[in-house]
């Protein structure tokens, strides 16, 4: 099977390029038109954990700019640039094999840090109820979204600067709180954690 851009006989060095070069394109192409028709519009880049890497089932209204480097859109623009380039410099070019990888890793590298920049910036230019300070619910009231448990914690609706977050919560009374509740918040537990009590007015 002859395959596009590569020599009747390829290498298992020209398919390795070849399936990095197609793959991250596919894939970084799915990344950037879903995010465009607000599949990901949360979702720029989330992190895994605090290394950074990707976690979609984090709280997508919990939206940051920070610069993260290694994620699931900048893994994908490393791909792509790295097999495209490689297979340019290999194939179109006829470079050494080992100059042809120095190129294809450093064109990879900063596509890495291109697509982390420009992820960063599109960030900064989104709504303002991106922009979220927890402590900024305290004495809000809202309404139990999952039940609260003695001892445990649930979850909230509450609604912030006109829009509507979803958020951990503990009861203050070491109580339970049925779903449906209407509660007030009390104080903060950490950046996704409030501590709530019953709104009994």
């Amino acid at each position: 099977m002859n395959l596009p851009f590569l020599s009747p006989d390829p290498s298992g060095l020209e398919m390795t390029l070849w399936l990095c070069a197609f793959g991250g394109s596919i894939f970084f192409g799915l990344r950037v038109m879903l995010m465009l028709v607000g599949g990901f519009a949360d979702d720029f880049d989330t992190p895994i954990d605090d290394s950074g890497f990707d976690d979609t089932a984090g709280d997508a209204h919990h939206s940051e700019a920070a610069f993260k480097l290694i994620s699931l859109n900048t893994i994908s623009a490393f791909l792509m640039m790295f097999g495209w380039s490689g297979m340019s410099a290999l194939l179109q070019f006829k470079m050494p094999i080992f100059v042809s990888m120095l190129i294809a890793l450093v064109v990879g590298f900063a596509s890495m840090l291109v697509t982390a920049w420009l992820y960063k910036m599109a960030m900064k230019l989104a709504s303002p109820g991106a922009d979220f300070s927890i402590s900024e619910t305290v004495g809000l009231k809202g309404t139990v979204y999952q039940r609260i448990p003695e001892g445990g914690r649930g979850k909230i609706q509450l609604t912030v600067n006109g829009f509507t977050r979803e958020l951990n919560a503990v009861s203050q009374a070491q109580k339970d709180l049925d779903s449906f509740t209407t509660i007030v918040v009390i104080d903060t537990i950490d950046s996704d954690t409030v501590s709530v009590k019953e709104h009994t007015e």
